[in-house]
Order: C-alpha cells, then structure tokens, then sequence
C-alpha cells in the first residue's frame, strides 16, 4: 500500500468523487475499489448502492452486473456518466 493520496488527487482519479464526499458527510460509509473481477464481489457485498464511473465499463466481465445484484443489501446500481456529469440509473442491455 503506498501513502494516502492527497484530496486533489483522488478527485483528479474519481470523477464523482465531490459525490462520494457528500455520501460520507451524511453519514454513509464509502468504499473505493477499481472493479477487479476478483473486487468486485467483495467490494459490493452488503452495500446499498454501486456507483459505477461510465468509463470503467467496457472493462467489466460480461455478467458483472448479474453477481453483484447477488451481494448487493438494495440492488441498486447508479452509473455516472463521465460526459454530462450525470449519475444515471443503470438499465441492462437486452441480451
């Protein structure tokens, strides 16, 4: 693990991180991971919601929203959309 990175930082990596702010001066708790397959299960067991940066997806597995609804406390998953800055109920593609 290397030193916590400055607030700068890590709202230069996360762009919805000024939301993940206010989540947590709320009262919720936040946690950040990259989405790893081998996360993803983990990070998302027992949370309320997944945020999901729009510009991540094309790198998720196929069926990644299926396995986390399985984990997930409220199954609800909110996709920020990195172009209009936008958190965006997520809606599965038809197969």
């Amino acid at each position: 693990m290397s030193d916590s990175p400055s607030l700068q930082a890590a709202s230069q990596a996360i762009p919805f991180f000024g939301f993940l702010i206010g989540f947590t001066c709320i009262g919720h708790s936040v946690w950040l991971f990259n989405g790893a397959a081998d996360l993803l299960i983990a990070g998302c067991r027992h949370a309320d919601l997944l945020i999901v940066d729009s510009a991540l997806i094309p790198g998720l597995r196929s069926d990644w929203e299926a396995e986390v609804r399985t984990v997930l406390r409220n199954p609800q998953i909110m996709i920020h959309d990195r172009v209009s800055y936008k958190l965006y109920e997520f809606t599965p593609r038809p197969n």
